[in-house]
């Protein structure tokens, strides 16, 4: 007797069809949401210009974007002195420049990026036990609604330590999506379509959008919050 098994079943109930098409433009298309979560601290995290304002004569580290305007120093002290006060480029908004993370306080943005990827870390370990306690399918899910609550968090931050938390908690639901989305989709599908499905560059291609989105938009806040709204929109896909 023949053996009887999943292809078999796969390809009776159409093989490549609507519901599998459906699937990959799913995730793929989320791949948008993934992407902006992912790289957000390299531009959350980006020094804009600044300069110490608490004395313009001193000739440590002095640079001019005109001839015509004030000379500006970029010291952390001046005249063995610790610089009190700091004026940022105003034509962009980072957290950097919003909680002045400059000097003592340089080392914030690449602990919010460790405690991002620690995260990442952390939902990757737990994403295989969830998901084989309530499935695939609502595991990413769950993933997708947390990304959007958590960007959301970041959004509404009121210090460098509660924005540091939420990208933790950004970081595990990313690892929560990484580990379940291809699963769920080559589960459903001809092995010889899996390779092809797999290889879409969506990634890369959503990559160089949100490198375009944030030259335009040059705000960590709006950001977030684009990344939020993307996120939430993709909750009705469930079924």
């Amino acid at each position: 007797m023949d053996r009887y098994g999943i292809e078999d079943l796969i390809r009776e109930l159409g093989g490549y069809g609507r519901y599998q098409i459906l699937m990959t433009t799913i995730i793929h298309t989320y791949q948008a949401v993934q992407v902006f979560s992912m790289y957000a601290m390299t531009f959350a995290g980006a020094i804009p210009l600044w300069h110490c304002s608490d004395n313009v004569n001193s000739s440590v580290n002095v640079f001019n974007d005109n001839e015509n305007e004030t000379v500006r120093v970029k010291a952390c002290f001046l005249n063995g002195t610790a610089c009190s006060t700091y004026q940022f480029d105003h034509k962009v908004n980072t957290i950097v420049s919003e909680w002045k993370l400059v000097c003592d306080m340089k080392w914030a943005p690449a602990t919010a990026t460790t405690l991002q990827m620690t995260g990442v870390f952390i939902g990757n370990l737990a994403a295989g036990q969830i998901a084989d306690f309530i499935g695939r399918k609502p595991t990413f899910y769950l993933g997708i609604a947390w990304n959007g609550a958590s960007n959301l968090l970041a959004f509404f931050s009121v210090s460098w330590e509660m924005f540091a938390a939420a990208r933790f908690l950004i970081g595990f639901a990313i690892g929560l999506i990484i580990t379940v989305k291809y699963n769920l989709v080559c589960e459903f599908m001809l092995s010889k379509w899996r390779s092809t499905v797999l290889a879409i560059p969506s990634g890369p291609l959503f990559t160089g959008v949100y490198a375009g989105i944030a030259y335009c938009v040059r705000d960590w806040r709006h950001l977030h919050l684009i990344t939020a709204i993307l996120a939430f929109i993709f909750l009705p896909t469930w079924k």
